[in-house]
């Protein structure tokens, strides 16, 4: 009888992810993102992880300008809907009652 080995050559798949500003594809990160806003949330977060588009280790995403990860340090805030830049200041007049 005619035996055929057949032979089955397994190559690995490789699904790249593409993620938007400079965040990293992550198969279990934490749902729970730091933000400029609330950069200890993650922290907090009690749900399970979750594969998606996360920022990099030492980064929190920039949802006051939406430019993506950036370091803590970098990040701008919010003040009566005024957006202000790192380390920039304001002064306000005290109203008397």
């Amino acid at each position: 009888s005619d035996s055929t080995v057949y032979v089955l050559i397994i190559t690995s798949l490789c699904f790249y992810k593409t993620c938007p500003f400079n965040m990293e594809y992550q198969e279990c990160g934490s749902p729970c993102v730091d933000t400029c806003s609330n950069p200890e949330r993650g922290q907090l977060c009690e749900e399970h992880c979750s594969d998606g588009c996360f920022c990099p280790p030492g980064t929190v995403f920039d949802d006051v300008n939406k430019n993506g990860c950036i370091a803590l340090s970098q990040c701008s805030c919010r003040h009566n809907g005024k957006t202000y830049a790192p380390g920039e200041s304001y002064s306000s007049t005290c109203k008397d009652w």
